[in-house]
């Protein structure tokens, strides 16, 4: 974190942009995986990969751009997920990420947003004590607990993730992504495709 802010530092204004993005980029991803002080750097997140989309565009390179947007979300999503923000922000970042999918190259960048928006459906499915006590006090508690739209999003998500992204060279990644679609599919009832 500290050497990629003293190079930013150093690049002036003529500096190429491209350059200044990725390392944007760069910084964004240590500072959002940082734990110390995870609101204040998963902000400073944000703010870098918003800097780094005003230069990175689908039409200047479309897998750069994507990257910067992928993890974008993830900073969207960390911060929502430490209370100071919005998740269908983070939603949003990813759904961009699809929008465009004629024009990546990397169907790996696909597979990430996929299984993106995948996790976030699974933490939709599942409602923190908060929401279910608020549920049952509005007499929605039988609404709350019909999961079955969410967690067929994130079931086609995640076996579109799945699809996309080998299981070499990232082996945990792959993982991750059976790990989540066999959640989603136990939820569902579908027991013996969670099996196997």
């Amino acid at each position: 974190i500290s050497s990629l802010k003293d190079a930013l530092a150093q690049l002036d204004e003529s500096t190429d942009g491209e350059l200044r993005a990725m390392m944007q980029t760069n910084l964004a991803v240590a500072l959002v995986r940082s734990r110390h002080d995870r609101p204040a750097a998963a902000r400073s997140a944000v703010d870098l990969c918003r800097q780094a989309l005003s230069y990175r565009s689908p039409g200047r390179d479309a897998d750069n751009w994507a990257y910067t947007q992928i993890n974008l979300g993830y900073a969207l999503r960390t911060v929502a997920e430490l209370g100071g923000g919005d998740p269908d922000d983070a939603r949003d970042a990813y759904r961009a990420v699809l929008a465009h999918q004629d024009t990546i190259t990397d169907p790996t960048i696909l597979g990430a947003a996929h299984h993106a928006l995948g996790r976030l459906d699974l933490a939709a499915a599942n409602h923190s004590p908060e929401h279910m006590i608020a549920a049952h006090e509005a007499g929605q508690l039988d609404e709350l607990y019909d999961n079955t739209e969410v967690l067929s999003s994130a079931r086609e998500h995640l076996q579109a993730a799945l699809e996309l992204t080998p299981a070499a060279p990232d082996p945990l990644a792959y993982a991750r992504i059976l790990d989540d679609l066999t959640n989603a599919l136990e939820q569902l009832g579908e027991e013996d495709e969670a099996l196997a």
